[in-house]
């Protein structure tokens, strides 16, 4: 890999593991993330493992309640190491997460996520 990418080079890499996250790839996250990784998002899954693990824990249990997630980019801008992406997620409620059981409704949700490619 370059020790320098392109913003448009950064761009691609992001479209390129959404789209392998959506496919179920997880195993993507250990090409892409670096091993010491450390998710800054809070979240309700306090007890999943740090790191990578976890990362992939996570989405586990959401595929497990939502399959047919799919991620829309709204925005992508890169500058530098950094590509900053709006998108939102599709999905419809057909597996147990918690104690909240299927309830069959679409799902919409929206975030912003600073990734740093370095």
């Amino acid at each position: 890999m370059p020790t320098t990418w392109s913003p448009e080079q950064n761009k691609a890499v992001i479209i390129k593991l959404l789209e392998e996250v959506d496919r179920g790839n997880l195993e993507i996250f250990h090409e892409y993330y670096a091993a010491d990784y450390v998710d800054h998002t809070p979240s309700p899954l306090r007890e999943l493992a740090p790191g990578l693990e976890g990362i992939k824990q996570a989405f586990r249990l959401l595929y497990s309640a939502f399959p047919d997630t799919v991620h829309v980019i709204d925005d992508l801008i890169a500058e530098g190491d950094k590509v900053v992406v709006r998108l939102h997620a599709t999905a419809t409620h057909t597996g147990q997460i918690f104690d909240t059981p299927p309830t069959g409704k679409k799902v919409t949700l929206s975030s912003i996520v600073i990734y740093r490619l370095a």
